[in-house]
């Protein structure tokens, strides 16, 4: 009977050690088995990215999400700071708080593959992926915005680069604009041919380059250039 009791003290033991690092088993599994990012430190990246704008003392009054991922984050990251200005006018005044006037804006991206054999699986095709062209921004600024560039995943920083071009080119002054990403995938060492061409003024986590956000399939993503 001791020697039962042991050892379900012992598996429970091993089934909450997850919970000293917030997380759980299956999460665990999804990160490092599966290489997808949980939904959980999706959120957590998110917050840890609000945080360093505080810092920063930089309110967006426009969040421009770069490609599908980076819509996804724009409606994460505004939720967020629509809440934390409403807890902070109820704080301050017993009158019923307004929603605060936020734009959201998107850029969307093409990727554009070069020239492959048929049969090729999906890992060679990204390989062959020639670049992403950023289509144009369905919001009209003014040079007294402050931006928010946000992508999902930033592995090389192309993609944000031609973004902050795409923006200047409308007059917008650099200083009022900030990139950003929930997730800075820094490359290998090895993999010098991926070093950033532009490192995110703002970013949640650093994390591995081989995972992956919980909205994509591994198997088809293409945006690891």
């Amino acid at each position: 009977m001791e020697i039962l009791l042991a050892v379900v003290a012992i598996v429970g033991l091993i089934g909450t050690l997850p919970q000293f690092w917030g997380s759980s088993w299956g999460d665990i599994y999804q990160l490092f088995v599966k290489g997808t990012i949980p939904w959980d430190l999706v959120h957590e990246a998110a917050l840890k990215l609000l945080d360093k704008m505080r810092n920063d003392d930089f309110s967006p009054t426009v969040v421009v999400g770069i490609g599908r991922g980076g819509i996804l984050a724009t409606g994460l990251i505004c939720s967020e700071i629509t809440r934390g200005k409403l807890h902070a006018d109820m704080r301050k005044s017993d009158k019923a708080p307004e929603l605060p006037l936020l734009r959201i804006a998107t850029i969307n991206t093409n990727v554009v593959f070069k020239q492959q054999p048929a049969g090729m699986d999906a890992d060679s095709r990204r390989a062959l992926v020639d670049r992403i062209d950023l289509h144009e921004i369905d919001c009209v600024l003014s040079s007294e915005d402050r931006i928010l560039l946000l992508v999902a995943q930033n592995f090389t920083g192309t993609t944000l680069e031609k973004a902050v071009a795409l923006i200047s080119a409308k007059g917008i002054p650099r200083e009022n604009v900030k990139t950003a990403t929930l997730f800075w995938q820094k490359p290998k060492v090895e993999e010098h041919h991926l070093a950033d061409a532009h490192e995110p003024d703002l970013f949640g986590m650093v994390i591995s380059a081989s995972r992956t956000m919980p909205w994509k399939s591994k198997l088809t993503s293409t945006d690891r250039i």
